[in-house]
């Protein structure tokens, strides 16, 4: 009997510590980001995430942080970006960041965006 109450306690703890594994998907800069599709909440939400950087933050350390957490980061040509996406069936989420680059190097006008789609 002690066996299949040691078994017991062991999966049952296996599967509080997988579920919540699972459940933290996105880094966590995004784990509060609003599942709207009103630009103006995007907007504000991009100010919120501006705000925890250093208003002084370059590109190069921006870019570092978010590869830290999972994120693509590439140059667009006109500036940078950086696209995490979430894919949980049956719907899959793409954030992406974008910013530019003032003459030395710091990041500037950083925007982003969410794209939720379901099947």
């Amino acid at each position: 009997m002690g066996r299949y109450c040691k078994g017991a306690g062991t999966l049952g703890l296996t599967l509080l510590t997988a579920t919540q594994a699972a459940a933290e998907t996105v880094p966590p800069l995004l784990a509060n980001f609003p599942m709207t599709q009103d630009k103006a909440i995007h907007r504000a939400y991009a100010e919120q995430v501006r705000a925890s950087f250093p208003r002084d933050i370059r590109t190069s350390t921006l870019t570092a942080l978010l590869e830290m957490d999972g994120f693509t980061v590439f140059s667009t040509g006109v500036g940078h970006a950086a696209s995490f996406i979430d894919a949980e069936f049956p719907c899959i989420t793409d954030y992406m960041i974008t910013w530019d680059e003032n003459e030395t190097g710091h990041v500037t006008d950083l925007n982003m965006t969410m794209k939720h789609k379901c099947v």
